[in-house]
């Protein structure tokens, strides 16, 4: 992405599937050109089809704060809880947790929360 202005750059932050994702930070909080990532959970079956778990986000990326310098890369994680609740075609997906890394000021946040609704056509 050598170039790349801020319509094109990838959006870090949140937990939505329309981002890469960093647990505390807000949706798209951080703009990167460049960046490494790693997302993992550990699911756990509690009944039926009903999962909870844990996950944590870590991203590595250039320029977080947006100064046009590159200067060496920022580090951030993010920690975090979930549960995904099914009863037939219906889903229900929960998602919540904080970030030790963001610095005051860079970035407003620190804790974050996503809820998504879904419906399957067939079962």
């Amino acid at each position: 992405m050598s170039g790349a202005d801020d319509l094109v750059r990838l959006r870090v932050g949140g937990l939505n599937p329309y981002s890469v994702p960093l647990v505390g930070a807000p949706w798209a909080g951080y703009l990167a050109g460049n960046l490494a990532a790693i997302d993992a959970s550990l699911h756990v079956r509690v009944w039926r089809e009903h999962e909870i778990g844990v996950l944590v986000d870590g991203v590595a990326l250039d320029d977080a704060d947006r100064t046009g310098v590159l200067a060496r890369p920022a580090v951030l994680a993010g920690l975090g809880a979930f549960a995904d609740l099914r009863a037939g075609s219906w889903q229900l997906d929960l998602r919540g947790g904080w970030s030790p890394t963001l610095r005051p000021g860079s970035v407003a946040g620190g804790f974050s929360l996503f809820a998504a609704i879904g419906w399957g056509w067939a079962r």
